[in-house]
């Protein structure tokens, strides 16, 4: 994401108290499913730090650290993990 996106981003969650953990309508990801699946560190500790629930399954059963891993996204692995 550009830096002008996180920041809206961040506007969102801090000013207007989007629910961090709303999931899209089919697949039940969350932004820290997609993040996470793009190797987006920035946007991951972005969404942990506003208090994205890493243990949260999607449709499919799956964290955002397993649909990290299945997309071969290391380097946010550790932060999920």
């Amino acid at each position: 994401m550009a830096q002008s996106d996180y920041e809206e981003a961040e506007e969102l969650l801090r000013d207007r108290g989007v629910n961090v953990n709303c999931t899209y309508p089919s697949g039940g990801q969350t932004a820290l499913h997609m993040a996470a699946m793009n190797d987006d560190v920035e946007g991951v500790e972005l969404l942990m730090r506003y208090g994205a629930d890493k243990a949260q399954l999607d449709e499919s059963g799956w964290d955002a650290a397993r649909a990290a891993r299945e997309c071969g996204a290391k380097k946010v692995l550790q932060l999920l993990e």
